[in-house]
């Protein structure tokens, strides 16, 4: 948006530019340590190898693309190309439940 209004500036169509006098927030480090390892990834992968299909995919698609338990949940068959490589996320799995009751 910035690089927008600079070319309006510099094309005279405006004065300043509205993003001149923006500070932006200073953004936090993640916590990365929180994040497997190379190794704990294979000891997981060891340890389900004798575990139904599903969860080995599960499991999978969470490592290998990042994406979340909701994400996964929510996925269906035309979700996923494999000619191509390609998984759509379009859509999450949300469970709602009232506390203290399933």
């Amino acid at each position: 948006m910035s690089s927008t209004f600079n070319k309006a500036v510099n094309w005279k169509f405006i004065k300043e530019s509205p993003c001149s006098n923006i500070t932006l927030p200073k953004v936090e480090n993640k916590n990365y340590s929180e994040l497997l390892s190379t190794e704990e990834i294979s000891k997981l992968m060891e340890v389900i190898e004798n575990e139904p299909e599903m969860y080995k995919i599960i499991f999978s698609i969470a490592l290998y693309c990042g994406l979340r338990q909701g994400e996964i949940l929510g996925l269906t068959i035309a979700d996923i190309d494999l000619a191509n490589n390609y998984i759509d996320v379009n859509k999450q799995y949300v469970s709602h439940y009232k506390k203290g009751k399933v």
